[in-house]
């Protein structure tokens, strides 16, 4: 049983997220989003004009330092930068969740150092390198300077990432995939993301959103990959073919730049450079006086990883499940293409060690591996070619499928809105009969027809067989009670793996998402 509080009861309630300390820059202070008369969804998914945490202790101020001192106090409590959500209801403050909070690699680094350097904090030197380890190698650099005076400033919004990026406006996920393939460098602009957009923010090299704020899903994933980014650009309209600022007019395939740092979208290329960060100095100082052991023996993830399943085959990856799974993923680390191909970290880190040599894979942000345009070449012509034997045997199927893949994207969107008084509003997660008919649907009605047509199609291509365990694993979690497996971008989520599902089964037909998307299947 768990009690229920809302922020959308009054003029005195509303919602937030706050960090301990600011994610993209790592400067202490929390930081956060918030809005009045609001629930939890409002804030983190992008779709909301937000105000900043500051806005809290200007309204109310006795919350707002009453806030201040349990963030202090649970970051000193978990030894990290916390995130913690949290609800006021008619004036009272409530507590829903913290954990470990997603940084940008910049902050990740400066509060290592900080926190080990503060003698009343619970970490030392030792334990500040062996966090940041896998950041070392090919650190992040300091702010780039400010762009010169030539540069011209397209619109203004919220450095959600830091870093500066160049590449062409791009306004179309599956686009954003193509092209990136190709070796061509992408801002994808939208006007929010969500988990069906994963696949072209990993394509991109920076990311614009005109909604969202410092919490979104734009904000929050692009942190954690290193992506600059830049959200709540509510100046920038969306057009079919382009973006539109006033009377200017930026069509898809115009060089822009992203300046994460100072929430800008400039024309033309200003790329820039940053200087060395002196943390890096400081922790390498540190790992070599803590010695090879420590340095190379402790590790980790970055702070996005989640711990790997024990998965039952432990054979070697081919390099051609290897290449398929980057395609499919865009980009993904050692751990998540071994949760996907049911083998070892170690035999996934292998296979792709032996794309990376061959030039068919690189390795990107936060220790994740993204295919080449070599790689994506090949991983092409394996397609065709099995297609070629397949596609007679897959077609009788994909109307079953598609029938079941409408009715999937209303069970999703039934999970993220609800009708309320005749009109559709986010969904606050207040109303258990509906979230509990929702649930019931996903994990009945579309898992046991997404399992015929799996078993069927899986009589001419075997290893599409995988896919009944995969979304097994993730109707597991949900029925456990682990509700972010329905949609949640960075986990083996029962969407991921349907979207994987089904760009298989478009390309071993032998079609193209971008010809669904026009017969309106994708």
């Amino acid at each position: 049983v768990q009690a229920m509080v809302y922020g959308n009861q009054s003029d005195e309630s509303g919602t937030g997220v706050a960090f301990s300390r600011d994610p993209s820059t790592g400067t202490a202070g929390i930081v956060g989003d918030f809005l009045v008369r609001a629930q939890g969804e409002d804030v983190v998914a992008g779709t909301h004009e937000t105000e900043p945490l500051s806005s809290l202790s200007e309204r109310w101020p006795d919350l707002g330092a009453q806030l201040t001192e349990v963030v202090e106090a649970l970051e000193r409590d978990v030894g990290d930068l916390v995130d913690v959500e949290f609800t006021v209801e008619h004036g009272v403050l409530w507590l829903l969740q913290t954990r470990v909070g997603k940084r940008s690699p910049r902050a990740a680094l400066r509060v290592a150092v900080a926190m080990a350097e503060d003698p009343t904090f619970p970490l030392d030197r030792a334990a500040a390198v062996a966090r940041v380890a896998y950041l070392l190698d090919e650190p992040p650099t300091d702010v780039p300077d400010a762009p010169d005076g030539a540069a011209e400033i397209v619109a203004e919004g919220l450095g959600a990432s830091p870093g500066r990026a160049v590449g062409i406006v791009c306004t179309d996920p599956d686009e954003a995939v193509r092209l990136g393939a190709a070796g061509t460098a992408v801002i994808l602009v939208r006007p929010e993301t969500s988990p069906a957009d994963i696949h072209g923010m990993a394509a991109a090299r920076g990311l614009v959103t005109t909604l969202g704020g410092l919490m979104s899903h734009a904000a929050v994933v692009a942190r954690s990959w290193g992506l600059p980014a830049v959200v709540g650009v509510a100046d920038v309209a969306i057009e079919r073919s382009g973006i539109r600022v006033a009377e200017r007019r930026i069509g898809s395939g115009e060089v822009v730049t992203v300046d994460g740092d100072r929430g800008l979208l400039l024309l033309g290329s200003h790329p820039g450079e940053g200087a060395p960060l002196p943390e890096v100095r400081t922790l390498r100082a540190w790992q070599a006086e803590l010695g090879e052991e420590t340095a190379d023996g402790s590790h980790q993830a970055g702070p996005e990883s989640a711990p790997v399943p024990e998965i039952a085959a432990r054979g070697a990856l081919s390099a051609e499940d290897c290449r398929r799974a980057l395609v499919l993923k865009g980009m993904a680390t050692a751990e998540g293409i071994a949760a996907f191909a049911r083998v070892s970290a170690e035999a996934a880190a292998a296979a792709l060690t032996e794309l990376v040599e061959a030039g068919e894979a690189q390795v990107g942000p936060g220790d994740r591996f993204m295919i080449t345009p070599e790689g994506m070449a090949a991983a092409d012509a394996a397609y065709r070619a099995e297609a070629a034997g397949a596609a007679s045997a897959i077609e009788p199927h994909l109307d079953r499928f598609h029938e079941l893949n409408l009715r999937f994207k209303e069970v999703v969107t039934d999970w993220q809105m609800r009708e309320v008084d005749g009109e559709r509003v986010m969904n606050d997660h207040s109303n258990a009969d509906h979230d509990a008919a929702v649930l019931s649907a996903l994990t009945g009605e579309v898992q046991h027809g997404i399992v015929a047509v799996i078993d069927a199609v899986s009589d001419a291509v075997p290893r599409l067989a995988v896919y009944r365990d995969r979304l097994g694993d993730a109707v597991a979690a949900i029925v456990a009670g682990d509700t972010a497996m329905v949609a949640s971008p960075l986990k083996e989520s029962y969407h991921t793996v349907w979207f994987e599902l089904h760009e298989e089964l478009i390309r071993l037909s032998g079609r193209n998402r971008a010809d669904e998307a026009a017969a309106g299947r994708a």
